[in-house]
């Protein structure tokens, strides 16, 4: 849509001024730089909320993954691992309200 409206103001901008008798030429320019500014205008502001979102959504992104950490035993050591690195046969801490990203079997610790 902005594309027919860039190409609506270059045509009025370009038969104004072919158009439009000697008198009329100082404003022939007018409806069309006012059509290209609306266009300018819609795309700033459309890209300026576009670009506010993706913001967000990568923020948000960082956020979830600090959230997917885990305790593990790995080499005799417990650190604290992301779900992706997780690997077979290490030891998994499960606390209250965590999402377990793995299947495997369950201890209860005593």
């Amino acid at each position: 849509m902005l594309r027919a409206l860039i190409v609506c103001a270059i045509f009025s901008i370009v038969f104004e001024m072919i158009l439009a008798t000697p008198d009329h030429r100082k404003e022939a320019w007018i409806e069309g730089a006012a059509i290209a500014c609306a266009v300018f205008l819609v795309a700033s502001v459309g890209s300026f909320v576009d670009w506010r979102k993706e913001v967000e959504f990568v923020r948000k992104r960082t956020e979830s993954n600090k959230k997917n950490v885990c305790r593990v035993l790995r080499n005799g050591q417990i650190v604290l691992v992301h779900h992706n690195d997780l690997q077979v046969g290490e030891v998994m801490f499960i606390e209250y309200g965590m999402n377990i990203p793995v299947d495997g079997i369950v201890f209860q610790a005593t």
